[in-house]
């Protein structure tokens, strides 16, 4: 994945109203596999190269961040809105669930720094898109869209017993956003 791969995919997305849900589709599945850090092992062995682990970050970074913005730019605005959080709700819970997993695996060693600031990102990005959510609700959300990010409650839950203070210090936030879908349903 290139940088001016990413641009143009970014570009078909600020039209994407305009374009067949293929193609649309198809952009965002590339950019969900572009946000993929590394292909790790447990405990964080990153088949990717140290040398090249920095300017990845900044890729997989910018892939995500380009989901996250179609995702909260978009909403309320057809289909391309939610392919994009479609795919990065998928994405946010398959960062988190492997998160848990290899803090459940690493004992007392701590787990690599660019995994806890992808999980850190990632809790800031869930908590993005319910405030964005709950905010314009007025829009219509489908039933879909909350029940994709309802079902990362779970998987948060279980991160709240990590070593690292500043990813529970993250999910405490992300938490406290669930509130309003947790109230008593009104009859």
């Amino acid at each position: 994945f290139t940088q001016p791969r990413l641009r143009k995919a970014t570009e078909l997305l600020e039209h994407a109203e305009n374009l067949p849900l293929s193609v649309v589709s198809s952009t965002v599945a590339l950019l969900s596999r572009g946000s993929v850090l590394a292909q790790s092992s447990p405990l964080g062995v990153s088949s990717t190269p140290d040398s090249s682990l920095l300017g990845r970050e900044q890729v997989a970074r910018s892939c995500f961040e380009t989901l996250l913005n179609c995702s909260v730019l978009m909403q309320g605005e057809g289909f391309p809105a939610s392919v994009a959080l479609g795919s990065l709700v998928e994405r946010c819970g398959t960062v988190l669930q492997k998160f848990t997993e290899e803090e459940r695996l690493s004992g007392n060693c701590p787990l690599p720094r660019s995994q806890l600031a992808e999980t850190a990102f990632v809790l800031r990005a869930v908590g993005m898109l319910l405030s964005s959510m709950k905010s314009s609700s007025s829009t219509g959300h489908s039933q879909d869209m909350w029940k994709q990010l309802i079902q990362l409650y779970p998987t948060l839950v279980e991160c709240i017993t990590c070593q690292s203070l500043h990813i529970r210090t993250e999910v405490q936030k992300v938490l406290s956003e669930y509130t309003d879908l947790l109230s008593a349903p009104s009859h």
